[in-house]
């Protein structure tokens, strides 16, 4: 079970008539909604010594207070789980550790003066507790509604935190606002994300400037990105989804990064994106852990029922790993991409583990050629990897036999092969591709086209299939 074991925060509370309520609800009208958990029934059970030495501590309204009680969200039997919550009350500012455990234990453990038996940090903590009061006994049941509600309206926000600089225990949604957010983590033992969310994560606008010492943008389910504009710097991953990362529109800039983009799946449709990247621009792994999918390259959580399907957008990579990489398929129908990656010969421009087809838009993808790809040979658009060598700054051109040019790019850091896919690329056609004083002529016999010796385990000369294989054991 995943929740949330730790609180601290303000709590607020001012009491109204329902028709308060009804206006300050109208007079919000679409500046907020509810949340993933909207409207709740909450059942608490107190408890208390004999004498109420709790409950009467708390009407003196203290400086410091604390409470022992159980909670649940729903109704439960004697096998649902339940949390026991001890509450602190210090200064205005409230700090719960909850524990889960379910009803039939713990209403054992409690009425009895059981002790957990758990070594954990929290269980220790309610049994000290429980033996500083001696016999504690259930006291009150209080049960009652609650609406939780999300901002739409958005705001300004300048958050510098040794922690996670946004998190939510649920679903995220952001429809504007501009956010200036800078993290860094207390010690090694603490994550500090940008914008952190453990379940969706749904951006559908605002402005956001993040400098995060792990990755910026952080879901343990889903994102989605609808619109907004990003310029994120981050020690891990620009974006990281434990499943589906989606980008529709708008403007990314993840000026540095371990890996730009990473989901177990990616599907781009739209917007302009720029990444910069220490290893993998673009990763679609496997499985899900704290701080990615095998962070440094060790990718532990592979797997082959991943994918990432481009069908729209401009996207600008520059990879020092792996510029494109999928540990499934991959798939592009649209869009515009071009992808500047590693000078290294352990590394591709385009990498994947079991397809990869085009059958639209505009493609290059220059790097080194130890461990050069194409795509495959169920491709309904052409594509050719090409043996040339050219450097930054030197425009590389494609053109047809009539000298027209038909895709190009100036590229940002030195190269060895190009993989270059267009419409214009026809089976049965000659092209010429060109950087500087070198060039290379290219007669496409078949609709994929694949130079002699260009990346690893090579099938060699225009054989139309993949332009390299995968060195077994590599990390992905």
């Amino acid at each position: 079970m995943l929740y949330q074991t730790v609180f601290e925060r303000y709590g607020i509370k001012y009491m109204i008539s329902k028709e308060e309520k009804e206006k300050i609800l109208d007079l919000f009208s679409g500046h907020m909604a509810l949340d993933q958990y909207g409207r709740t029934n909450i059942r608490n059970v107190y408890y208390d010594t004999e004498n109420h030495r709790l409950i009467r501590r708390s009407l003196e309204k203290p400086f410091y207070k604390e409470k022992l009680r159980t909670r649940s969200y729903n109704p439960v039997g004697k096998d649902d789980m339940i949390f026991i919550e001890l509450k602190k009350k210090y200064n205005s500012v409230v700090y719960k550790r909850r524990m889960a455990m379910a009803e039939g234990e713990a209403e054992y453990c409690l009425n009895n003066g059981k002790s957990f038996k758990s070594r954990d940090q929290i269980p220790l903590e309610i049994d000290s507790f429980r033996n500083f009061y001696g016999h504690l006994e259930p006291s009150v049941f209080i049960s009652y509604e609650r609406e939780a509600y999300y901002d739409l309206s958005g705001g300004s926000f300048k958050i510098n935190s040794k922690d996670d600089g946004l998190s939510s225990s649920g679903y995220t949604k952001i429809e504007g606002g501009t956010f200036d957010i800078s993290t860094e983590a207390a010690d090694d033992s603490t994550s500090a994300k940008g914008i952190k969310s453990d379940g969706d994560m749904n951006i559908d606008g605002g402005t956001f400037k993040i400098n995060s010492s792990d990755d910026s943008f952080h879901s343990n389910s889903n994102i989605t990105f609808a619109g907004g504009d990003v310029t994120a710097e981050s020690g891990d991953d620009g974006f990281h989804a434990d499943a589906d990362l989606t980008v529709k529109t708008g403007n990314i800039q993840v000026t540095d990064s371990y890996e730009g983009l990473e989901g177990q799946n990616v599907y781009i449709s739209g917007g302009e994106i720029s990444v910069k990247a220490s290893d993998d621009g673009i990763n679609a792994a496997g499985g899900n852990d704290s701080s990615g999918f095998g962070k440094m390259g060790d990718d532990m959580f592979a797997s082959e029922d991943s994918e990432i399907v481009i069908s729209g957008g401009k996207i600008d990579i520059d990879a020092d790993g792996d510029g494109i990489d999928s540990n499934g398929s991959l798939t592009v129908s649209g869009g515009e991409t071009y992808v500047f990656g590693p000078t290294n010969d352990g590394n591709g421009a385009l990498d994947y583990n079991s397809s990869a087809k085009i059958t639209g838009g505009k493609f290059i993808a220059l790097g080194s050629a130890g461990m050069a790809m194409n795509f495959g040979t169920d491709s309904t658009q052409g594509s050719m990897l090409v043996s040339i060598s050219g450097s930054a700054g030197t425009e590389l051109t494609a053109k047809d036999n009539s000298g027209n040019t038909i895709l190009s790019c100036t590229p940002e850091k030195s190269y060895s092969c190009a993989v270059i896919s267009c419409p214009e690329i026809k089976k049965g056609g000659t092209y010429t591709v060109s950087s500087g004083g070198n060039s290379s002529s290219v007669t496409m016999s078949s609709l994929v086209y694949s130079d002699s010796g260009v990346g690893a385990n090579q099938p060699g000369g225009n054989t139309g299939g993949p332009g390299g294989g995968h060195m077994m054991g590599r990390p992905r």
